[in-house]
């Protein structure tokens, strides 16, 4: 079986955010890096038919999840953040200046690498991918990989980002 994923580009820069369900007609999604535009999230999740049942973040990025908080509080899903980058979450603004990203100041499991997280009937595996940030993770579910900013099509992340 493989899940099924709708790709939103979103932000100031196009960031990918999946939504990934266990199949096709599946009523639970996982949202992976809701980048900006918590609203656009919610509604391709309703077109969808679905509900959000967890957020996974790759990278501590702002582009990854300048939604973060407005869709957490939104949905009251859980949330998976890399571990060793809490404090970007929570304080984006020491680190990101002049970009309006919402602190995330609520409940969160932290990865490190190793992992299977379990959200809306699949079972993610938790990769540990330092180089483009220093917690980076990325997700593995049958035959898909959500890298964050690991690989881009012909190309690799930077790694000169904080």
């Amino acid at each position: 079986m493989s899940v099924a994923i709708d790709q939103l580009s979103l932000g100031q820069i196009g960031t990918n955010c999946y939504l990934v369900r266990a199949d096709r007609d599946a009523t639970e999604a996982a949202v992976v890096d809701p980048g900006d535009q918590a609203d656009e999230i919610l509604r391709a999740l309703e077109r969808l038919g679905a509900t959000c049942a967890g957020i996974l973040l790759t990278p501590s990025h702002f582009d990854h999840f300048g939604a973060l908080a407005d869709l957490a509080d939104a949905t009251g899903a859980p949330v998976w953040l890399p571990e060793g980058e809490l404090d970007v979450f929570r304080r984006p603004q020491d680190l990101y200046p002049g970009f309006p990203t919402r602190a995330y100041a609520g409940d969160a499991t932290l990865l490190s690498g190793g992992e299977t997280v379990d959200v809306g009937g699949i079972s993610f595996q938790v990769r540990h991918v330092p180089g483009h940030s220093p917690g980076h993770v990325s997700y593995y579910a049958d035959g898909a990989l959500f890298s964050g900013d690991v690989l881009f099509s012909g190309s690799v992340g930077r790694v000169d980002l904080p």
